[in-house]
């Protein structure tokens, strides 16, 4: 990846300029790993969640309970 730097007049670097091809690839593996990511999180929380539920013995509510309240 060929990276160039945006310079400020004391040297610091403010910007990063890459080809647009590197920006496409680096989009792709963002937007798979937000993917994955949330994925992920869903799992945890659905683990969380029978964790809870054989905690109090499976007192789980039905679809209709559910619905109902949302």
């Amino acid at each position: 990846m060929d990276v160039s730097y945006i310079s400020d007049v004391n040297g610091n670097q403010t910007a990063v300029i890459i080809g647009i091809d590197d920006w496409k690839n680096l989009l792709k593996k963002q937007n798979s790993m937000k993917n994955k990511l949330e994925m992920l999180t869903g799992l945890q929380k659905s683990v969380e969640e029978i964790k809870l539920l054989k905690k109090n013995k499976g007192k789980a509510k039905t679809l209709r309970e559910f619905l109902d309240e949302n």
